[in-house]
């Protein structure tokens, strides 16, 4: 689970940002709604994501999806299945093989800001790693920057620290390196075998073991539980339906009361398996002729469903899109509603005022790109006396106190210059 989130300089974010998803004491609400970090702290399950177009939404995505494209990608990687080269590749000099990694690298991380192309980017997580089989469970920060030279000399600084404790000050370093061309967690996990026959001292075998349960935990967090959604996105539907299949059933009929079942069957013509969705005894449709909302509803809820059996992190883009506002609502609310134990979380995107106010002041993250650019909750602009305490914050949305919406002046203005009428 993400506690907190630093990003400087990064496609449309040109100043730095952090944003917590620690939830705030002062508000009641139903456990199920958190996840009990420790004592008093709490982590949020669900958090909404408010901006106007360009101002830095999907930006905030794209920060977390470098972190898991660079860590993912060691770039030997492509070519684990020629033995030759891997076996050749380990005896270069460490200067040989920075040359040829530097020809061979095809990784790409989000650009800088379009204003200050020439400084670094730096993103920076805070995550708590649930108890999970053979892990370290705990607070683990991870540090990425980079500059626009990267391909070539590396980034600049990758490190990965470890505290027991949210409280606590006691924290230990795993890692810290700089002008990587490869990721220090992701190279470590692939060769870790290579990397033990190498050391001749016992003590040194165990002390490196040790250090790789850290790697493990949380390059497994990053890795395996940590998902996007984008609406082009290609899913494996069979593996969906096989997955839950009652389950699969009722999101569909949840989402189009017309069917009434769903079956799994080979074409006569492929005989390949083919989803069937039963609009009567005689009647069906393919998944390719649902209607778009549909086709969301049945995806996302499996994978908001698939996030909290796992305890994974979803991030979703645009959530709220070409879905009705009630069905958007309920994939909110099954993150909300589960155990409270769990220690699943949902972050999304969406330009729904509607959506958002189905959740609490400090779930609710806008962009202000007004003035001061930041990322703040609605419980920090009352804090904060940018809206008071007894004004309405959806209010406050449409009136443009919070966000900078489209100009009522200028689209007036637009469509009286291309005399556009009623």
């Amino acid at each position: 689970m993400l506690i907190n989130i630093k990003i400087d300089n990064l496609k449309g974010i040109e100043n730095k940002i952090n944003v917590s998803f620690l939830a705030s004491n002062k508000i009641k609400r139903s456990p199920k709604q958190l996840s009990n970090l420790e004592n008093k702290k709490n982590i949020l399950k669900s958090i909404g994501i408010i901006g106007s177009n360009g101002s830095g939404k999907t930006s905030f995505i794209n920060s977390i999806m470098a972190i898991q494209t660079f860590i993912t990608f060691p770039f030997r990687k492509s070519y684990n299945e020629d033995n030759n080269f891997i076996e050749q590749i380990k005896k270069f000099p460490d200067e040989i093989i920075k040359d040829l990694l530097t020809d061979l690298n095809t990784l790409k991380l989000p650009e800088q800001n379009v204003y200050r192309r020439n400084d670094s980017t730096e993103i920076e997580v805070e995550m708590f790693v649930s108890p999970r089989k053979d892990n370290i469970s705990g607070i683990y920060t991870y540090h990425l920057s980079y500059d626009n030279n990267y391909r070539n000399n590396g980034v600049k600084k990758e490190w990965l620290k470890y505290r027991e404790s949210y409280i606590t000050s006691k924290e230990i370093v795993i890692f810290e390196t700089t002008n990587n061309i490869e990721s220090e967690l992701g190279t470590s996990l692939l060769y870790e075998n290579n990397v033990i026959k190498q050391i001749s001292d016992k003590h040194e075998i165990e002390k490196f073991k040790n250090k790789m349960k850290y790697y493990k935990s949380f390059g497994k967090e990053i890795m395996e539980y940590l998902s996007f959604s984008f609406d082009d996105d290609e899913v494996d539907l069979n593996a969906l339906f096989k997955n839950n299949i009652e389950r699969f059933k009722d999101l569909c009929k949840l989402a189009d009361e017309k069917i009434i079942n769903v079956t799994l069957e080979k074409d006569e013509i492929t005989n390949k398996e083919k989803l069937y969705f039963w609009l009567d005894k005689n009647h069906y449709l393919n998944f390719a002729q649902l209607s778009r909302g549909t086709k969301k509803i049945i995806l996302l809820g499996n994978k908001i469903l698939d996030t909290i059996d796992k305890n994974r992190l979803l991030i979703i883009d645009e959530l709220e899109s070409a879905l009705h506002p009630q069905l958007a609502n309920l994939l909110v609310l099954l993150m909300s509603e589960n155990n409270e134990n769990n220690f699943a979380q949902l972050i999304f995107t969406t330009h729904s005022p509607w959506l958002l106010f189905t959740l609490h002041n400090d779930q609710i993250v806008y962009i202000d790109n007004k003035k001061d650019y930041s990322f703040n909750t609605i419980s920090q602009a009352i804090s904060n006396n940018v809206i008071s305490k007894d004004k309405n914050p959806k209010n406050a949305l449409f009136e443009g106190l919070l966000i900078k919406n489209p100009d009522f002046e200028d689209i007036q203005s637009f469509i009286s210059k291309y005399n556009i009428r009623d």
